[in-house]
């Protein structure tokens, strides 16, 4: 009697576990069914949606599911929904699968909390209609990781909005150190600041953004990484900053209405074809002496300014490219440093003048992509020396 009294109580006390409060326990990779959701137990004891199986078009997927975090949208879990215009992820979501929201023919809006850090591959790929994606942090948008281009919901040239507001001058913020590759590609922005603090730009950050137009890098940057600004077809102008070392394959590839880039003294390496496709290029200014390799330059409108008996000049006259030497400081061009300079300088400080590219490049002795006082301070040092 005793042990069957005993049988009977330990079967109670495993019943009263499996269904404790109503709520039913799963074994870590069970797929459960419950509404129009599939839910996987994770190890780490939340759940991903696996799969949406609804009609709706304005989407809001669930937070929780069985008393606990829903933490993932799982690979493949909402792909080739027709139906699907928008959708708005909840902030307990860290990971979107591979190929989550592959073939949304519909999909135009998607809303992304910062608790997300991983997007996987192709995860909105062949989603033509996607143009509106909304964030809530854009530091943690520069730190998400992209695997490629196709799990950015931006990359279909789609208009990034900040709480609401439509981005299309970013300032990078401060506190971000590392801008993730692919962050930013193929999205309308017209301007970005990249503020001190930032040491690398990274692979297709930037590419194939249409309609940037200015670009304005800080001193701390150290790396340009490959295709960065690939593609950025409306950008003339790019003077990048005493400070950066390394600039990687392609970086500017295919920007075709660059006319003017100029190349700091700091930098020591220059990745093959990483002016290459840009026919609209002119000017090419080199403040540095190190040899840099640029692959194959093919315009005929282009002339390389570079100190004499550098590298720089060595490869344009190889290459049949116009050369010109660039005195630092001689920014009026007559072959010295003087008064002249000075006056030139004081002309474009009041406001009554312009510089160009060349003149500029080297009218900022400091190499800090400003003329100012601190320059003509420079150069009259150097004049009364």
């Amino acid at each position: 009697m005793k042990k069957l009294l005993s049988v009977v109580l330990s079967l109670v006390l495993i019943f009263s576990v499996v269904n404790l409060g109503g709520i039913e326990a799963f074994a870590e990779g069970d797929i459960i069914k419950d509404g129009d959701y599939q839910y996987r137990l994770l190890e780490n004891g939340t759940y991903a949606i696996v799969g949406y199986y609804g009609k709706e078009t304005n989407l809001t997927f669930p937070s929780e599911f069985n008393g606990k975090l829903i933490t993932e949208l799982g690979d493949l879990s909402c792909y080739s929904l027709n139906e699907l215009v928008s959708v708005t992820i909840p902030d307990t979501i860290t990971t979107i699968g591979a190929k989550c929201f592959k073939s949304c023919s519909a999909l135009e809006t998607v809303s992304i909390p910062s608790s997300v850090t991983n997007i996987k591959y192709s995860a909105f790929s062949d989603c033509a209609k996607l143009k509106n994606v909304y964030i809530d942090d854009i530091s943690a948008w520069c730190e998400t990781i992209f695997d490629d281009e196709t799990s950015n919901p931006l990359h279909n040239g789609g208009s990034l909005f900040l709480c609401g507001n439509l981005l299309e001058y970013i300032d990078i913020p401060k506190d971000v150190t590392r801008i993730s590759d692919f962050a930013f590609f193929a999205s309308s922005i017209k301007a970005v600041n990249i503020p001190s603090g930032v040491t690398e730009i990274g692979m297709c950050s930037f590419a194939f953004c249409n309609s940037l137009t200015k670009l304005t890098i800080s001193s701390s940057v150290k790396t340009i990484g490959m295709a960065s600004f690939s593609g950025c077809s409306a950008l003339t102008e790019c003077s990048l900053p005493y400070g950066v070392t390394f600039i990687d394959d392609m970086a500017f590839d295919s920007c075709s209405s660059l006319k003017t880039i100029t190349i700091p003294a700091s930098v020591t390496h220059i990745g093959y074809g990483a002016l290459s496709n840009c026919p609209s290029l002119e000017t090419l200014i080199i403040k540095g002496d190190s040899d840099l390799n640029f692959g194959n330059i093919d315009n005929s409108n282009l002339t390389v300014y570079a100190k004499s008996g550098t590298p720089t000049e060595s490869y344009a006259k190889a290459n049949n490219i116009p050369f010109t030497s660039l005195l630092i400081g001689d920014t009026d061009g007559d072959g010295s440093v003087g008064i002249s300079d000075l006056t030139l300088i004081s002309i474009y400080l009041s406001g009554k003048g312009e510089l160009t590219p060349v003149q500029s490049a080297c009218a900022d002795i400091n190499e800090d992509s400003t003329v100012d006082a601190f320059d003509m301070f420079y150069i009259d040092k150097a004049i009364y020396a």
